[in-house]
């Protein structure tokens, strides 16, 4: 079954200046697309870095623009010059830029569909039966098991959110290297100290559950 990208409006936009920069032939000279469109070769990587980079991004590090290519899947094609492939990442075909996406927001997605399945199913497996007797719920045994498993499954939510959460802040990190340096002012960010609090606070609420 094809899926429906018609809810996304615009693509990464990473992937759309990437895109602009390959399709410009005032470029040509530093980087352009392969003979029948289906890659592109970027011919001098310290020259692209350098004078085509900041215009768009803000950074000129080369590595910073593999990695970023690497989280949207292209493959490299050479070990001896840099040559780019996407299937959907084509001469002619911008329109297909919407169906890519992050790998580490992929990532995310499925820690978050994992992590409220799983607490689903023990939201059930926790809870008492609707006929088991009214005395089972003052049993001393009954009562210390149920919040025995409660613990157990708050402490491994915890884990999948704490790590859901990192993936989230390493995709921002990523979307922020999308934008020029001229529009994104340069100021110290808290999130580091605001995670560490947030999982300090967690982890002190599970031990006193």
């Amino acid at each position: 079954m094809r899926e429906d990208y018609s809810h996304r409006a615009k693509p990464a936009p990473f992937l759309a200046k990437i895109y602009e920069i390959i399709d410009n032939p005032d470029n040509e000279d530093l980087v352009s697309w392969n003979a029948n469109g289906s890659s592109f070769i970027v011919k001098d990587a310290t020259v692209f870095a350098r004078d085509l980079l900041p215009k768009h991004f803000k950074h000129n590090t080369f590595a910073s623009f593999v990695r970023q290519l690497n989280n949207y899947g292209f493959s490299k094609l050479s070990t001896n010059f840099q040559e780019w492939e996407h299937e959907k990442f084509k001469r002619g075909e911008k329109h297909r830029l919407v169906e890519i996406q992050s790998k580490r927001l992929s990532s995310g997605l499925s820690v978050v569909q994992a992590a409220t399945s799983a607490n689903t199913r023990d939201d059930h497996s926790i809870s008492p039966p609707r006929n088991a007797p009214l005395d089972a719920k003052s049993d001393p045994e009954i009562v210390r098991e149920n919040k025995r498993l409660k613990k157990a499954t708050l402490r491994q939510e915890f884990r999948k959110l704490r790590c859901m959460v990192q993936n989230i802040a390493s995709m921002i990190e990523d979307l922020s290297d999308d934008e020029p340096a001229s529009e994104i002012p340069v100021e110290s960010s808290g999130t580091g100290d605001a995670q560490e609090s947030a999982s300090a606070h967690m982890e002190i609420d599970l031990n006193h559950a």
